[in-house]
């Protein structure tokens, strides 16, 4: 028997066999989603959105990967627009662990740019639940300060609206 003859009657065995069924299924299926979801990964940490009056309220749990933060990039730019360009500011009350891919950070920071073009001045950050407050701080700081952004860390949700209100009514200038 020629080479090329026992190979194809080795892969006709394994095909025919119950574990040559299943490797075909798998090859299709990885091949029907490669191609119609290249480089998709599933979203990991959560958030919701919420606005009130000017105030876009964020409340997420962490790890965060890139998808994650694409996700909330829609949806924040989709609420942000009831602020019709007026100074708004963001509410971030952060649970679980905050921790970022490399390029979930970059993401955010440019999507902190792009809403600070159309008038966001700051966040307050409350941290509830964090595996470690200090990690957490330092990682987001460096996101904040790497997006220019004004922010504050509160101890709770009361100081952090109020902190944020004052920013907001700083920015509006007189009315």
């Amino acid at each position: 028997m020629e080479p090329t003859e026992h190979a194809q009657a080795c892969r006709n065995r394994v095909e025919q066999s119950p574990w040559g069924y299943f490797n075909q299924l798998v090859n299709r299926i990885d091949k029907m989603t490669s191609s119609n979801f290249p480089n998709q990964y599933r979203i990991h940490g959560q958030f919701e959105l919420s606005v009130e009056g000017h105030i876009l309220i964020a409340r997420g749990r962490g790890p965060w990967n890139l998808e994650a933060i694409k996700a909330y990039g829609i949806d924040s730019n989709a609420k942000i627009q009831l602020f019709a360009d007026e100074p708004w500011g963001l509410l971030a009350i952060v649970e679980g662990e905050p921790f970022h891919t490399p390029e979930s950070v970059n993401a955010l920071v440019n999507i902190i740019d792009a809403h600070r073009k159309h008038g966001r001045c700051a966040t307050a950050l409350v941290l509830l639940d964090v595996t470690s407050p200090i990690f957490a701080k330092l990682m987001l700081s460096r996101i904040y300060v790497e997006a220019r952004e004004h922010f504050y860390f509160a101890n709770d949700e009361a100081s952090a609206l109020m902190w944020l209100t004052d920013q907001i009514v700083h920015n509006a200038g007189p009315i």
